[in-house]
């Protein structure tokens, strides 16, 4: 078995649990484009968003670090696809942090923090 038929094995009896409403009046392309505006223009809403869409997106493998991983430091494939895997489960749990701890803390703490932490990690 594989996990996305467990999956649905577990999704199939939630199904029955899905209700539409048929007795609403839809809203215009313009209604819903200025929600989305008010929403996203809410500083509560744009920084987290920002900082989690720059940290998502600057994530991204060196081609240049891999190759001198691979040709002068000498990993294998296997250890450097091992490296990525655990690169990207760090970089799942840094969000998972944000989202649950770093959000009620105040910006200059965490950047505080952050220097703070690189000057530990530097010093080894």
């Amino acid at each position: 078995l594989t996990a996305a038929s467990v999956l649905s094995i577990f999704m199939v009896p939630l199904i029955i649990r899905f209700h539409e409403r048929t007795n609403f009046t839809p809203y215009t392309a313009r209604v819903y484009c200025g929600e989305l505006w008010r929403t996203c223009s809410s500083r509560a809403v744009w920084q987290p968003m920002g900082f989690i869409f720059m940290y998502a997106v600057l994530f991204v493998s060196n081609s240049a670090w891999r190759e001198f991983l691979k040709s002068v430091l000498g990993f294998t494939p296997n250890q450097l696809n091992a490296l990525l895997i655990v690169s990207a489960g760090m970089a799942f749990f840094g969000l998972v942090l944000y989202k649950f701890v770093l959000m009620r803390c105040s910006w200059r703490w965490i950047f505080i923090g952050g220097i703070l932490l690189n000057g530990v990690f530097s010093s080894l």
